[in-house]
């Protein structure tokens, strides 16, 4: 504020106390003051506006206006100065002299007033030191909570990456036994199929796979039979049924010609039966032979040998 008269420089004094750090100065009333025009709780200030240099009895009133209130502190505001006398009582009372501006600003002067100044720029470094600090605090705590939260997100993310490879690997794996059974499956012979099929069938060749179907399900007690096998096998009883019948007929010449031989019929007769009979047996019996060894030769050709 600008300083116009004695009230705006009491006001002016109420407000720098309040900036000294005395937050309930205020001015007193108008009449009489004894010589207070600023008071607190914990000070007690007087302010000429006018004049010559505050002398050194001014700064006695002042300290004798205080009585036995020892514990109040006392300022001094002046527009014009003070004289070196008032200087040096105010240094022996502790009274903080302050000079003040038109334009409201303040200038300490004497060592109480240094002092207090030094002691509210201390105070006020100490604070901002302390702000400081609690920023710094409070940033480094966010500042880890940041790094927590980033440590426990990466860290959920490693767990569910595990956890997404371990299911695909379990998916894999069963996907591979899935493969190797319907291999084994495809490799090994039905059930239903002969023995002599079944051996056939896991010597196919590679090339030649055929695609064997179950059987429907209310045929699955039932033996298929493979046509081929049954025309073999309704061959060989053909060729046995005609091997048998024919040595029997063989035997039964070679007999009634043995017959004829008790009957005096001449040996060459007899010898002649024989041989006919031995022949007809041989003549039927050779198909046989011929197929049974025809037959085990292409079983070794398709096994191998074996």
């Amino acid at each position: 504020m600008y300083i116009r008269d004695a009230v705006t420089a009491e006001q002016n004094a109420a407000a720098r106390m309040r900036d000294l750090g005395f937050a309930d100065a205020r001015t007193t009333p108008p009449g009489a003051d004894k010589g207070i025009d600023v008071i607190s709780e914990s000070a007690l200030a007087q302010v000429k506006w006018r004049g010559a240099q505050v002398p050194r009895s001014d700064i006695q009133r002042l300290f004798g206006a205080r009585g036995t209130r020892t514990h109040l502190a006392l300022l001094f505001f002046s527009a014009s100065g003070y004289s070196k006398a008032a200087v040096e009582c105010a240094n022996d009372l502790n009274v903080m002299l302050f000079e003040y501006a038109p334009d409201g600003s303040i200038t300490p002067r004497g060592h109480a007033a240094h002092h207090h100044m030094q002691a509210l720029e201390d105070q006020r470094r100490r604070h901002e030191h302390a702000e400081r600090e609690r920023l710094r605090r409070a940033r480094e705590a966010r500042e880890r909570e940041a790094r927590e939260r980033e440590a426990r997100e990466r860290e959920a993310r490693e767990r569910e990456a595990r956890e997404r490879e371990a299911r695909e690997r379990a998916a894999r794996e069963h996907e591979a036994r899935d493969r190797a059974a319907r291999a084994q499956s495809e490799s090994a012979p039905p059930q239903w199929l002969p023995p002599g099929d079944q051996l056939m069938w896991q010597h196919r060749p590679a090339q030649a796979s055929p695609h064997w179907t179950p059987p429907p399900q209310d045929l699955s007690k039932r033996r298929p039979t493979n046509p081929s096998s049954t025309v073999r096998s309704v061959g060989w009883v053909v060729l046995i049924v005609l091997a048998f019948v024919g040595s029997l007929c063989g035997l039964l010449f070679g007999a009634v010609a043995i017959s004829f031989l008790f009957d005096n019929v001449p040996l060459v007769n007899r010898l002649l039966g024989l041989w006919l009979g031995g022949m007809f047996a041989a003549v039927c019996f050779a198909p046989l032979v011929f197929v049974v060894r025809k037959t085990r030769r292409q079983k070794s050709r398709q096994y191998g040998g074996k």
